[in-house]
Parts: structure tokens; sequence; C-alpha cells
């Protein structure tokens, strides 16, 4: 059984960023997720528990900023394994 040729116009390609951005440098749980290379679900119950990056919240969206995230990481930074 042969198939046909296509005849469907050939879409161009979706631009894909990885971090998605607006102007004012806030990104949604999924680029906070790959910005951060943990799970979207791990955002999620950050927020939840009131642990993970300080958040803004526009109408229903939930936003981070990139500085927030930042900030979190340098909090987190270890030096050593040994607790003092």
């Amino acid at each position: 059984m042969s198939r046909k040729p296509s005849t469907s116009i050939p879409r161009p390609e979706k631009e894909f960023d990885a971090y998605p951005v607006d102007e004012r440098g806030y990104t949604d749980s999924r680029g906070a997720a790959d910005y951060k290379k943990i799970s979207v679900s791990k955002v999620n119950k950050d927020r939840h528990f009131g642990v993970g990056a300080d958040y803004v919240v526009f109408g229903r969206a939930v936003r981070y900023s990139y500085a927030a995230l930042d900030a979190e990481a340098a909090k987190n930074r270890r030096s050593s394994t040994r607790r003092r």
C-alpha cells in the first residue's frame, strides 16, 4: 500500500524560547523549572509550602523574576557539606 504524497502546505517552525520572559523580566512556572533544572511539580509544591523563590501574581498568572530565582540560588549556596 503506497501513501499519497502530502499536499499540505509546510508550516513554519515555531520559535521556542527555553525561558519565556516578558518585558518586565518575569517567567512562568515552566520557565522557572527549566531555569532551576527541576520539575514544574517541584516549583509548584515549593510555592504551596512557602519554601520556593518569591513570586508575583498577575490576575491568575504566577510569575517568577529571574532576580528572585538567582537570589534563592545564592541563599541555598553551600561551600561544604560540613554543618556549622
